[in-house]
């Protein structure tokens, strides 16, 4: 799923000063199933009031890619999975129980014969089959390439073969039958994200432990949901999701208990209690990529010649956890040989292998960039037959670091464009973009190397690169066909040979910073992904005592 927060930024510099993470000692998802438990519970609970920073928020399950949108309709929308809330781990949700054959190409699912929608009304096998359908009709999907995995889906999403070929079959109203072109152990996984929920035909119902019961600009209430199959294990009456950025008055609310779980949208550094700060390592990554769909960019040693001049240690100088590679090191996967260090030898070595030698002599010096002879030094730089954009979020954090790539860039002859986009539409049309490199911020949708190497799979709806490379692809399919202890092996090969393409600038694992008090929203862990199934949350004995601190005080 795609991270955007609008106030990321102001967390940066806090982050940076309070902490330091080295991800060789942590395992970032859990390794053994909790033993969940309410401690504390209160004897009356009340509405939960969670603030979300101001953006247009897509809450359609098939089309959204946003990790906020995922944690909110978490609440609404439910699948045959959901997940565990300390191991993200699927766990049955509207599926009681599945079989699988022999080949593990055909997978059975049973329905729980109390699921219901918000209505009253059942849901039945049919319905998880006409969601996923709609899902695959859907255009602009992200998530819809996931299921081709499905015999016939793929075909059926591309427009190459009619539904009847897609081979998911409701046998009857308990029972889901569908069949894979290849086994694929995670599965359930994948089935756990809002994209794969069951969808009622009136977007007002739901599926989920809650309904929506109110929304406007500023906020999204939500009501338990009467008819929810696990309805007496869901403790909370409501849940309110509060939208707004302004900063001093969400810390304020914050601070006098008004507000229970900050997702962002607050000043950290004015939060009364530090121990409030929850912050995690996330299976995710920032990162810029390539986008090859124009000459001469669909050439790798062009690629890698830019980055073999990229000053690294400069580029990731404020990252609290410096990237090497596309994926955060999970435990079992093989050790990548990631980005390599600064060596403008070799990226000259690369460019004149490429046959762009020539524009060596449009190269402006370092010396030449601080000086006064910069200004003619770039004039004859944007001559350079040899040009790319890059375009990013209109960002001081970004502006500089490209920057810092258009100086090094420069080194080379390569005049680099920068293209600002204000951040929301930026993010949001990042499809759209005609540009050479964009910047990205990625979290894994699911607990497996391929919510990450998918993003490059020539047929992925989540391939917003452009890029499609049939060794690639290859070496995934290579990978589903592997036995458990073979297949992260190959699937890291397939990042291997991603990188040594030239495609990923990785810059950092990203962290996530969540701000609440633990002792009063109960149920809430600290995860890899940062989404927290609201089911599982409720209201614990301490009560947050009145702010003493003025409202919007320089103080």
């Amino acid at each position: 799923m795609m991270m955007y927060s609008k106030n990321i930024f102001y967390f940066r510099r806090f982050l940076l000063a309070c902490i330091f993470i080295t991800f060789s000692s942590i395992s970032v998802f859990a390794q053994e199933e909790p033993k969940f438990k309410r401690e504390n519970q209160a004897t009356e609970q009340r509405e939960l009031v969670v603030l979300v920073s101001e953006r247009n928020l897509n809450l359609n399950p098939h089309t959204s890619s946003f990790s906020v949108e995922s944690q909110i309709m978490n609440a609404n929308y439910e699948g045959l999975f959901s997940y565990n809330p300390k191991t993200l781990q699927s766990e049955n949700a509207i599926c009681e129980g599945f079989k699988i054959s022999r080949d593990q190409k055909t997978w059975t699912f049973f329905i729980r014969p109390e699921a219901k929608f918000s209505n009253g009304e059942k849901i039945t096998a049919y319905d998880v089959k006409n969601s996923w359908m709609t899902l695959l009709s859907t255009e602009n999907a992200p998530f819809a390439s996931l299921l081709d995995v499905i015999s016939g889906a793929k075909e059926y999403r591309t427009g190459l073969a009619p539904s009847e070929n897609v081979s998911i079959t409701a046998k009857d109203e308990k029972t889901l039958v569908i069949r894979l072109t290849t086994p694929v152990e995670y599965f359930p996984n994948i089935l756990c994200h809002a994209s794969f929920a069951v969808v009622h035909p009136n977007k007002l119902v739901s599926s989920g432990p809650f309904k929506i019961s109110g929304k406007t600009k500023d906020y999204i209430s939500f009501a338990k949901n009467e008819y929810y199959w696990d309805a007496e294990n869901v403790l909370l009456p409501s849940i309110k999701f509060v939208i707004s950025s302004n900063l001093d008055e969400n810390t304020y609310q914050y601070n006098n208990g008004k507000i229970d779980w900050a997702i962002d949208g607050i000043e950290s550094s004015k939060v009364l209690s530090f121990n409030d700060l929850s912050l995690a390592p996330q299976f995710g990554t920032e990162y810029m990529f390539f986008r090859p769909v124009h000459e001469p960019w669909n050439n790798a040693k062009l690629r890698n010649s830019l980055l073999s001049a990229v000053p690294w240690e400069e580029l990731q100088k404020n990252s609290i956890v410096k990237a090497k590679s596309l994926l955060i090191p999970l435990p079992g996967y093989p050790d990548i040989f990631g980005v390599s260090e600064y060596d403008l030898e070799s990226a000259i070595e690369l460019l004149k292998e490429a046959d762009y030698g020539n524009i060596l002599e449009y190269a402006v010096t370092e010396e030449d960039w601080s000086t006064e002879k910069a200004a003619e030094q770039l004039e004859k730089l944007s001559e350079s037959p040899l040009s790319l954009i890059i375009a990013i979020p209109a960002t001081d954090y970004s502006l500089s670091l490209a920057a810092l790539l258009r100086q090094s860039w420069a080194k080379l002859g390569v005049n680099l464009i920068v293209q600002q986009l204000p951040s929301e539409k930026y993010f949001q049309t990042i499809n759209a973009i005609d540009a050479d490199i964009l910047t990205y911020n990625w979290i894994g949708d699911f607990a497996d190397p391929m919510a990450f190497l998918e993003l490059f799979r020539s047929d992925s709806g989540l391939n917003i690169s452009g890029w499609k490379d049939k060794i690639y692809d290859e070496l995934l399919m290579e990978s589903s066909t592997c036995k458990t202890d073979e297949r992260f092996e190959k699937l890291s090969e397939a990042e291997q040979y991603l990188l040594d393409q030239g495609m990923v600038i990785p810059i950092s694992h990203t962290i996530s910073l969540n701000i609440l008090d633990r002792n009063i929203v109960k149920g809430w862990y600290e995860n890899a992904m940062n989404i927290h199934p609201l089911k599982y949350l409720y209201i614990g004995e301490k009560q947050k005592l009145p702010n003493v601190v003025l409202l919007n005080t320089d103080n």
